[in-house]
């Protein structure tokens, strides 16, 4: 797995290499490159391609950035597999209105992530 770059008295997490959204396994890479091919204008941080199944993250990006686009990525392909027809500003718009609530909520309510996932 991918390692996050280093600094005095921050956790060091691992960065995940899939993630199951519905039945499907998605690979994530750290490539700024991947993340080109589906925005060549560079307007974007990460990307989320159906077809091969893959999120790309920009890893130039800090830590918290990376992990808000890797969410917000994976809205994309809670989306995409459930509805890939779907017009994509309105997934757009869907996905960044959620990103950022989804994670805070994720984050200050540790309590109910644990009894959503069972633990």
């Amino acid at each position: 797995m991918s390692r996050p770059p280093t600094k005095a008295g921050v956790k060091q997490v691992v960065r995940p290499e899939t993630v199951y959204v519905s039945p499907y396994t998605w690979n994530i890479k750290y490539s700024k490159a991947e993340v080109l091919k589906h925005h060549p204008n560079g307007d974007a941080c990460g990307s989320c391609d159906l077809e091969s199944m893959t999120i790309a993250i920009d890893p130039g990006k800090s830590e918290e950035y990376a992990r808000v686009t890797l969410l917000h990525e994976i809205l994309h392909a809670a989306i995409r597999s459930s509805d890939p027809n779907i017009e994509s500003d309105a997934e757009e718009m869907a996905v960044a209105s959620m990103t950022g609530p989804l994670l805070a909520c994720l984050r200050d309510n540790p309590e109910v992530v644990a009894y959503l996932i069972g633990k």
